[in-house]
């Protein structure tokens, strides 16, 4: 078969072609590696993977609102950390949910992305028993990027970016604690730079890019309705508050497909340049041989 990046032939079972493009038994993988993957095609494939498996990723990124919002009318308490028993147990429960959510999600745009199909359901459990390991190697990203905080700010945006990937190490492959702090510190080594200006860069992108027509169509309402300020005013309309909450549903499932595309295009450069000292050393013993 021809690869569609650079047209060069490939065995019908090849999984990966000499450029860095990957392939599956059912479809292309939308994300390659990131030698060859420019800022458009990052942009793109996020959408095409979105578009992939948009009812499942909407599902994901809405269930954390939708049992927020019916523990709220079922208790008539919002959730809170602070104030009264029922508050906190609420908050508690919306987190659990939220993290789990938001783990099925990286399971599913890790799966989406090489071209498989996978539902809510199978989102959720496939992810549900990494749950303990994601929290805990949560929580030593969080304690590490703190403390960097504390040195002066810089330090911690730097391990920040050194340590993004761990989470999502826990959900692709399964490891987690110390073992995914310094896998993802290796796979990042000599591209702090390129991977903050990315996350930064895209993060604000597809937020504008979703939130502005909103921020339009919330503005159109109001024209309709003879108040053009609204959808904008305090408090918001429930129409309004529903807009908004459907761009932010949006934008934090690209955001997370966007990271998993980011994570295995960097990875498949660190496997790529970990397996060329090997290769090299192989043909040199080859040709002593010879």
């Amino acid at each position: 078969m021809k690869c569609p990046a650079c047209n060069l032939l490939n065995p019908d079972d090849a999984v990966k072609c000499s450029c860095g493009y990957y392939f599956t038994t059912h479809t292309k993988a939308f994300y390659r590696s990131i030698t060859y993957m420019g800022v458009g095609e990052f942009f793109s494939n996020s959408w095409r993977t979105f578009g992939a498996n948009w009812t499942t990723f909407m599902i994901l990124a809405a269930i954390p609102t939708l049992v927020s919002l019916a523990l709220a009318l079922a208790t008539g308490v919002e959730a809170s950390f602070w104030g009264s028993l029922t508050a906190f147990i609420i908050w508690i429960v919306s987190m659990i949910v939220w993290i789990l959510s938001t783990m099925a999600l990286m399971m599913a745009a890790h799966k989406t992305s090489d071209g498989q199909a996978i539902g809510v359901w199978e989102s959720y459990t496939l992810s549900l028993g990494l749950f303990w390991r994601y929290i805990w190697t949560g929580m030593l990203y969080f304690l590490i990027v703190l403390g960097g905080l504390f040195l002066f700010i810089v330090p911690g945006i730097r391990w920040a970016t050194r340590y993004v990937f761990a989470p999502y190490l826990v959900i692709m492959e399964g490891i987690g604690g110390k073992k995914a702090l310094l896998r993802s510190k290796g796979i990042t080594k000599g591209r702090l730079g390129g991977v903050f200006v990315r996350e930064l860069v895209f993060g604000l992108l597809f937020f504008l890019v979703i939130m502005i027509p909103l921020a339009l169509l919330i503005l159109l309402v109001g024209v309709v309705l003879g108040k053009p300020d609204i959808g904008f005013s305090e408090p918001n309309p429930e129409w309004s508050q529903a807009i908004q909450e459907f761009g932010q549903i949006i934008s934090q499932a690209l955001f997370l497909i966007f990271n998993v595309l980011l994570f295995k295009s960097i990875r498949a450069l660190w496997i790529d340049e970990k397996a060329l000292p090997k290769a090299d050393a192989a043909s040199e013993e080859n040709e002593v041989h010879l």
